[in-house]
């Protein structure tokens, strides 16, 4: 069906979603804003600060982010392509 993971990183106190991967048999389902909410329940119950996130400009999950109150806070135009055809858009989630 479907699984999400998070990288916990002590030196700066982040949490960060790492993969989100829904097999397309199910997509449509609402399993990818499930995944995500259960990261962010999880993720406030801890000492870490942000939940963070990342993903192309053309992947609609970026939409799902910002409906969930992630924030946009950083983009990077090299990270996918040296073309800048694909803009990494890095999101954020404040636990505190």
């Amino acid at each position: 069906m479907g699984f999400s993971d998070v990288i916990r990183f002590d030196w700066n106190d982040t949490i960060q979603i790492s993969d989100i991967f829904i097999h397309p048999d199910f997509w449509g389902l609402g399993l990818a804003m499930r995944f995500i909410r259960q990261d962010i329940e999880e993720a406030k119950n801890t000492k870490y600060r942000p939940l963070i996130a990342e993903a192309p400009s053309l992947n609609s999950i970026t939409r799902l982010y910002e409906k969930l109150g992630f924030r946009k806070c950083e983009y990077d135009d090299r990270y996918y392509s040296i073309c800048g055809e694909k803009i990494c858009i890095c999101m954020s989630f404040d636990l505190k």
